[in-house]
This record gives C-alpha cells, sequence and structure tokens, in this order.
C-alpha cells in the first residue's frame, strides 16, 4: 500500500493544530514532545514535506510486482507475477483548533499463476488531533490494510507509521507474498500540560492481524490471528533545553485466536530523549515487565505458561534534513505473535535511510530489518531479516515512477529451516493536489 502512496505527499507525522500566539502568554507555549516519548514513530519524510496548510490530493497507481518464491517455502517454489490498479485520495485540514490527515485506496490485485488469489484490496489512514484547550490535545490515529505480502514491505517507508516503536503490533513476521493479510491499529491519546516544561497523559491502543485463507503448507504451517490491547499513563518532563525524561506505567493483554493463550503483561518504562542538534534526536527506553500467560482450550502440547519477570529495552534515532532523512531503531520486548500462536518476546533492529537525488523530486531509499522472535509457548526461535532499495522518479509534475527490489530470508514457523524469496515491482502514478481554501 505504501507504494500508491508515495504520491499522495508525506504525512504529518506528529499532526499538531496550529498555535495562534494571541491563545497563550509567551512562556506557556505548548511542549512538543519527542516522538518516541509520545507514542509516535519518526517520520522519513524530509522539512520541507512537512504540509503547513489544507489540501486535497488524489490520484491513480498501476503497480506489477515479481516473486521468486510465493508461497515462502525452500523447496518447490512457485514464481508468480502480480498486478495492482489503485486509485487513492488524501485530505488534509489544518486549522487552529483541528487537524486531520485521512488517506483512502481501494483497487483491485491480479495474479498470474495464483489467480485463485485475486482479490480487492484497500488501506485507510487516519491521524488527526484537537486542541480542546491550550494545554489539552486528544489525538486518534488509525492505519488499517487489507492486502497480500505481494504489496506489503514492498514500497517507501516515507510515510511512516502513526504509532511508535514501542507500542508497535509485532510485525516482524514474513508471510508468504501470496497470503492475504488484515491488519488494523488504533491510538488515542489525552495529554495535558501542566507545567512550562511537563506532560501527563493516558494513552490507549487496540491492534488486529488476521490471515483468512491462512497457510496450510507442509512448510510454512498454519498463521494464527492476534489481538492486542494496551493501555498506558505517562509523565514526560522536559529538564534541560534539549533533554527529556519519561515515565510510563502499561498494562497489555495478548490473545491468539483461534483461543489458545492469553498473555497479561504489566510494565514500567523510563525514558530519556536528547537532541545534540536541531536535525537529530536520540531516545533510550528501558524497564521492567511482568507477564502471565495461560493456555486455553485448543493448546493442548504447547507449553511453557506461566508468571515471568522480563525487560523492555531499544533506542531509537530520527534525523531529517532538507533532502535527507534516516530512522533506526532498536526494540527487545514482549509482544503479541504476529501470525504464531502465542505472545512472543521479540528483539527487532531496522534502519531506513532516504535520500533526494535532485531538484526534480528523484530520489532513492532503503532499507533493512531483522527480528528474532522467542513464542513463550513455543521452545524454538524465529529468524527473519529483510533488505529493500527502491528509486523514484517524477516523469512531469502529475507523475511518478517508481522501481524496487527486496530481498527476504526467514525461519519456516513449522520446519525451523530458512526460506529466502526475491521481489521486484515497479508502478506508474498520476497525482494532483488542489489547495483547500481557508
Amino acid at each position: 500500500m505504501s507504494l500508491a502512496l508515495l504520491p499522495v505527499g508525506a504525512r504529518a507525522q506528529q499532526l499538531q493544530p496550529p498555535v495562534a500566539p494571541e491563545d497563550v502568554r509567551a512562556d506557556e507555549m505548548p511542549l512538543t514532545v519527542p516522538v518516541t516519548l509520545n507514542g509516535q514513530a519518526g517520520s522519513m519524510a524530509f522539512r520541507a514535506e512537512t504540509p503547513t496548510e489544507s489540501f486535497l490530493k488524489g490520484g491513480i497507481a498501476f503497480v506489477g510486482s515479481y516473486t521468486d518464491n510465493a508461497l515462502l517455502t525452500n523447496s518447490d517454489k512457485l514464481d508468480n507475477f502480480s498486478y495492482e490498479v489503485l486509485p487513492h485520495i488524501t485530505w488534509l485540514e489544518i486549522t487552529p483548533r483541528v487537524s486531520l490527515n485521512l488517506g483512502l485506496n481501494g483497487g483491485m490485485i491480479f495474479n498470474n499463476n495464483l489467480s485463485a488469489q485475486n482479490q480487492a484490496a484497500e488501506s485507510v489512514s487516519l491521524e488527526s488531533a484537537w486542541r480542546v484547550t491550550e494545554h489539552v490535545t486528544f489525538t486518534l490515529t488509525d492505519a488499517f490494510s487489507n492486502t497480500t505480502g505481494m504489496f506489503s514491505l514492498t514500497g517507501s517507508q516515507s510515510e511512516g507509521t502513526a504509532v511508535g516503536a514501542v507500542e508497535q503490533s509485532n510485525n516482524s513476521l514474513l508471510v508468504p507474498p501470496a497470503q492475504r493479510t488484515i491488519s488494523n491499529q488504533s491510538q488515542a491519546e489525552l495529554r495535558q500540560q501542566v507545567g512550562r516544561n511537563s506532560v501527563i497523559g493516558v494513552r490507549a491502543t487496540l491492534s488486529l492481524l488476521d490471515f483468512p485463507r491462512s497457510s496450510k503448507t507442509a512448510q510454512f504451517g498454519t498463521l494464527y490471528d492476534s489481538r492486542a490491547y494496551s493501555a498506558e499513563a505517562f509523565y514526560n518532563w522536559k529538564f534541560a533545553s534539549q533533554q527529556w525524561f519519561g515515565l510510563t506505567a502499561r498494562g497489555q493483554r495478548f490473545e491468539t485466536l483461534p483461543s489458545i493463550a492469553t498473555t497479561d503483561v504489566g510494565s514500567l518504562i523510563m525514558y530519556y530523549s536528547a537532541e545534540p542538534i536541531s536535525s537529530i534526536m536520540l531516545t533510550f527506553f528501558a524497564g521492567p515487565e511482568y507477564s502471565n500467560t495461560a493456555l486455553r482450550a485448543g493448546g493442548a502440547g504447547l507449553n511453557g505458561q506461566g508468571r515471568f519477570w522480563g525487560s523492555s529495552e531499544g533506542a531509537t534515532l530520527n534525523w531529517k534534513a532538507s533532502s535527507s532523512s534516516a530512522s533506526v531503531s532498536f526494540v527487545r520486548q514482549l509482544n503479541d505473535g504476529g501470525g504464531l500462536a502465542s505472545a512472543a518476546n521479540l528483539q527487532s533492529v531496522s534502519a531506513n535511510m532516504r535520500q533526494q537525488l535532485s531538484r526534480h523530486q528523484n530520489e532513492i531509499e532503503f532499507g533493512f530489518t531483522t527480528s528474532k522472535s522467542d513464542p513463550l509457548l513455543v521452545r524454538e526461535s524465529i529468524n527473519g531479516l529483510s533488505v529493500f532499495v527502491l528509486f523514484q522518479q517524477r516523469l512531469m509534475r502529475s507523475y511518478v515512477m517508481q522501481a524496487g527490489y527486496s530481498w527476504q530470508r526467514q525461519d519456516l514457523p513449522l520446519t525451523r529451516t530458512p526460506a529466502d524469496a526475491n521481489r521486484t515491482w515497479f508502478s506508474v502514478a498520476y497525482d494532483f493536489s488542489r489547495p483547500l481554501g481557508k
């Protein structure tokens, strides 16, 4: 989906209603909290791409994709060519009190060797912020997609993701490219500035991941649906000009469907964030976590239930310049299964870099993600690695061409033997932009 969204432009990753100078005193201007402490992920958009006015954008993209291993097996590989026709539209509204960024996409995916997998595809993205009073803000974000692995994790990450590294659900499992996947992650937050340098608030996150017609191959095995619920109370304090301290108390529940296991988690996370220069934000976080896992009916043959103490830790780095941007993250914590039979201890490292090559908006982006999942009810790890590179060129004012390549390698969940897949894709998109009157 992100491949078709690129012509739409960059989302406002920290969507905040502008504050009129007369609304607050000079010494009480609302604080801009670092993205990780704010429950968000750093955007890959350049500084010049940050929207400052309301607009309507739309268009249509034609995407072709090829993989040499559509079922992600290590033998009897099946190649497949797919193409997608995807109209898209984005509405951005910015007022002194409310900011709204809504993106809608819908189309069809057609397959060459897997015609039974032809399907409609759609995605919805929402970022909104409402400044209730001078110092109270309510934000709501949501990201929904219904697509196949042929068109997931193959496009640019410049759109970013609304939910941050700490709250992000487990999307580390590489599913077969032909697998249909439905995902949704919603987050709501209410925060208040209670002092010149401090912010308190509450945050709730809901994530779901479904696999219709789940993989039944002898090598990959069954994919399990999952649900994740999270509630947080947080306090953020700016104790120096460019340094922050944060404290978050969090409760979570991870469920695997059909009802096999439920894991309840409580954690206390401490943050330290610093901005050594204006273009870089660095954040570290760590804290203890306590989990309780219980088997449900249908969990026969699994083991590992019980109560455990562990830890959550990680770091994020966000860098943004006029024509370059980069993000790096490391996370190790308990998370939902993301397709596995139970919640898992997840360890992941990811890095992305985006570089503009010319003033005509030609650019290149590349990145990698490596992960290790240790399911609580299965005593074996699953390792994954993916890399991608993407080139974009604006042909004319309203036309954009993209070409990319990705390579993925992962242990198969059922046999724990590795399998890899190569994917290439190409797209041409037409897009338009219209400013909205004030």
